[in-house]
């Protein structure tokens, strides 16, 4: 049993982008709000340290009220109504150093704290003399503020390698898909060809029966139409198709007629039966679904194997829809199987390169908007799928 992963990883990478910008909005939205309620709790613990501050400033000694600021443990500084610096705390600068570059470095860190959204809380000493205590975010406040960052950082390098993965993914469904199509191609193909070497090893025999001759002409045009069939099949892949009102059984009939005759020797206890309650008559690409067709009953006669099996094909009309289903005997899928078995690269058989399926679902549901489906199977009692077709043109 061969498996090769693919996924449909278009609605999946939208759901992954979407969950990824309501994850970082998330984020951004509790951070914000935790960062406020922080930033709201540190004034008001700093409001009570300056109240505090000011009481024992007026009232009991200003070495009391300098022990008082010195408990603060994130950056502060004092300026007057001016803005010039009278005090600091935690903020890098010594507190002794009154140079022009300290002055300087002073002034811009009172305006980054203003600006953060840190207003400054008024004092007042005296009748006439206000200064102001500016301050800065504590060392929690200032990690929350890092968190989205970080974690859009992380959430960003994780959808980079969820698109390499899902790129990879899907480089590997091409280069399935192309790998089966160069075999189912090469398999197509070798029917008709060993046929017409076989046919021409026998028109060189110079005591060839004249019977023998008249049977070979008939039947080498049959394989050369098929040859010629094979190759439009695969040249409408990926092309506009064109649809012509067509007898879908007439079409299902040809199909069978041929597969009947082409089974491989070691296939004639193979018995296929069909049971055709209407003959409709709908907008089909006779190639294309004939290859449907085809497929559909290799599948079942290799499922069947070398037991003695019965393939039945019945249509039917159900509500306006045209029902096809392909039913066999054979060994069945197995239940975990069965959401794979419309997926290029997968397959049950050892030497298969599963790609029948895949593209009979894509002839079906692209070209002729139906559907196509399993409808049922079980390990020992066989497989049936069916084919939708709507009525309506």
């Amino acid at each position: 049993m061969t498996k090769h992963p693919y996924y449909r990883v278009g609605p999946f990478k939208g759901i992954l982008f979407l969950t990824a910008i309501l994850l970082v909005l998330s984020v951004l939205v509790y951070t914000r709000i935790m960062v406020d309620s922080l930033r709201d709790h540190s004034r008001a613990i700093l409001s009570n340290n300056v109240e505090h501050y000011r009481f024992l400033l007026s009232s009991v000694s200003a070495e009391m009220a300098l022990a008082e600021i010195n408990q603060i443990d994130y950056p502060v500084i004092l300026t007057d109504r001016n803005g010039v610096p009278k005090f600091w705390k935690n903020v890098g600068i010594a507190p002794n150093d009154t140079s022009t570059a300290a002055k300087r470095k002073l002034e811009k860190l009172v305006h980054k704290m203003d600006v953060s959204g840190n207003h400054p809380i008024p004092i007042e000493l005296a009748p006439n003399q206000v200064d102001f205590f500016h301050y800065g975010d504590t060392i929690v406040i200032k990690q929350l503020t890092w968190l989205p960052i970080v974690e859009i950082g992380a959430v960003a390098m994780f959808i980079l390698i969820a698109y390499l993965g899902f790129q990879n993914i899907k480089r590997n469904e091409e280069r399935s898909v192309w790998i089966g199509l160069a075999k189912e191609t090469a398999h197509q193909l070798g029917t008709p060809l060993t046929s017409l070497m076989g046919w021409l090893e026998v028109l060189g025999d110079p005591n060839l029966d004249h019977q023998v001759l008249e049977n070979a002409h008939p039947e080498m045009r049959r394989d050369v139409a098929r040859l010629e069939q094979i190759a439009a099949r695969f040249s409408q892949i990926g092309s506009e198709i064109v649809l012509n009102e067509e007898s879908v059984t007439d079409v299902i009939k040809e199909t069978v007629d041929y597969f009947r005759q082409r089974l491989p020797s070691d296939s004639k206890h193979i018995e296929i039966i069909e049971n055709y309650e209407v003959q409709p008559r709908l907008p089909l690409n006779r190639i294309l679904f004939s290859w449907v067709m085809e497929n559909l009953l290799k599948n079942s006669v290799d499922a069947i194997g070398d037991q003695r099996g019965v393939i039945t094909i019945t249509c039917q009309e159900k509500s306006g829809k045209v029902i096809l289903e392909v039913k066999d005997n054979g060994k069945g899928i197995d239940p975990k199987d069965r959401k794979y078995v419309f997926r290029p690269g997968f397959s049950t058989k050892k030497r298969g390169w599963g790609l029948g399926l895949s593209l009979a679902k894509r002839i079906i549901e692209e070209y002729h908007r139906g559907k196509l489906i399993l409808r049922f199977s079980r390990p020992g009692a066989g497989t049936t799928m069916r084919i939708q077709l709507s009525k309506a043109t």
